[in-house]
């Protein structure tokens, strides 16, 4: 009995990080409309989910890929708006939950709730319509990169595999929305630089990466 209430203190934080986060942003997504966020990016979708190709039938100024997820819930949801807003909902969701898994890795289960909690409550969404941008799409996989390359250093640097889902990523986040690439790339060295100047990150067990690999 102990070890399942054991087990279960252990999975709640993340239970709450999951269902809370679902709850706020899916009440959110059910009310407003922006003629331009939600008119655009549903009408460039529903081309796609119509067979259109991207940049020769159809147009959209922000990521392919952004487009090419609406495009997909639009498929299964139906030809409405609401499925673009569905999309955004799972986006957040999916956010939170690297996010916390993000905060579990220097502070304990309870702080990195409570700092997903804090996260949640600076969303745009309080302030504005619940919009179906592509920021939030880019933000996930910006999150799932991180998640990957911080796991990658904190096992010394030696299991590629994380490095390569972690560039993968980074790449999907810039085909979300093109205009975070430089920034990302310039957010990445300067992360580095801080990590190493903090001495928090070591490249034990992988001798040919090193302060070069980052010139």
């Amino acid at each position: 009995m102990r070890e399942r209430m054991r087990i279960i203190g252990k999975g709640l934080p993340l239970f709450l990080v999951i269902m809370i986060s679902f709850v706020v942003t899916f009440y959110f997504a059910m009310f407003g409309f922006d003629p331009h966020h939600d008119g655009f990016m549903f009408k460039t979708a529903l081309d796609v989910s119509r067979g259109l190709t991207m940049y020769k039938d159809t147009y959209s100024q922000y990521g392919v890929l952004t487009i090419l997820i609406q495009a997909a819930f639009i498929k299964i949801l139906g030809e409405k708006v609401w499925a673009v807003k569905a999309a955004t909902v799972v986006m957040y969701m999916i956010s939170y939950i690297v996010a916390y898994l993000i905060y579990r890795k220097f502070l304990g289960r309870i702080s990195a709730m409570l700092v997903c909690f804090l996260t949640l409550s600076m969303s745009p969404f309080f302030f504005w319509v619940f919009l179906p941008w592509s920021s939030v799409y880019s933000i996930a996989f910006l999150m799932i990169s991180a998640y990957t390359i911080i796991t990658y250093f904190e096992r010394g640097g030696v299991q590629n595999a994380w490095l390569i889902a972690g560039s993968i990523a980074g790449v999907c986040c810039f085909l979300c929305r093109q205009p975070v690439g430089i920034v990302t790339v310039l957010a990445f060295y300067v992360s580095v630089f801080f990590l190493f100047a903090a001495k928090k990150v070591t490249f034990k067990g992988s001798p040919e990466l090193g302060d070069e690999a980052f010139a």
